[in-house]
């Protein structure tokens, strides 16, 4: 007779988005994540249940997981015993949590977040374009926090749109339960000299899409995300950034935002 044991119950809050996590083994402990536990809550956004991948099931992409969703809850089907090696990070990612935020009037947007005099400077960019650089030059010359390189949560709170650590790190393995109202988003692009300018809302909002996350499939989340980024457009500065890689390009930069 197979003994069955209690779940491995945690509860983790990005932003003011909580997600409960029940698994049958502990998961491996990864220390950027201890500042997001919370205690468990009886009305968690979203609970994550991972269960065993029977041989009914046959997922068909490189990462070995199914997801199935009744409401507030994801049944995330996978091989248990891979469990104690990957992290809740990793497990977000496989069942796709960024894909839920639009619901909830937020999304994870693919940008370097740095936290200056209490605000937060969003980098946005595709990969390689330089969003990194950008902002360990801030942190270099003006004495600001990466808190994290590759991607930020931006939620509404009170009126004022916030930005907050999130689980998604890069290669950069970098990340912080830091929440603060943002005080401009900044559209990276490579130039051979430092050119800002304030961006047009067609403009803003046709370069921050495809560097949000939502389900491109579902055409509800792609209203969602459309709405939140018009509503984001009317309410943050965004700036369009063509720069050098050169220190210069903070003093150039600050003396718009």
């Amino acid at each position: 007779m197979n003994e069955r044991h209690p779940p491995i119950i945690k509860q983790y809050t990005f932003g003011d988005l909580t997600f409960r996590v029940e698994t049958p083994v502990p998961m491996r402990e990864d220390a950027r994540f201890e500042a997001f536990s919370s205690e468990p809550s009886e009305l968690p956004d979203h609970v994550l249940l991972v269960r065993p991948l029977g041989p009914d099931r046959h997922p068909v992409d490189a990462w070995p997981v199914i997801t199935e969703r009744n409401g507030r809850e994801i049944t995330v089907y996978m091989r248990t015993e891979l469990l104690p090696e990957i992290t809740v990070a990793n497990l977000f990612i496989a069942a796709r949590v960024a894909d839920l935020l639009p619901e909830h009037g937020a999304c994870l947007l693919h940008a370097s977040y740095v936290l200056h005099e209490g605000k937060a400077i969003l980098f946005s960019a595709p990969s390689g374009t330089g969003k990194s650089t950008q902002a360990r030059y801030w942190e270099r010359e003006r004495g600001s926090t990466v808190v994290n390189e590759d991607r930020v949560m931006i939620h509404k709170k009170d009126g004022i749109y916030m930005a907050s650590g999130a689980w998604a790190t890069g290669s950069a393995h970098l990340t912080a339960n830091v929440t603060a109202p943002i005080r401009a988003i900044i559209l990276l692009g490579q130039g051979a000299e430092n050119c800002v300018e304030r961006c047009r809302p067609s403009q803003a909002l046709t370069r921050l899409m495809p560097q949000c996350s939502y389900d491109e499939t579902d055409g509800r989340s792609v209203d969602r995300m459309f709405s939140l980024l018009m509503d984001l457009i009317a309410h943050v500065p965004i700036f369009s950034y063509d720069c050098i890689d050169h220190p210069s390009a903070v003093e150039d930069l600050e003396k718009w935002i």
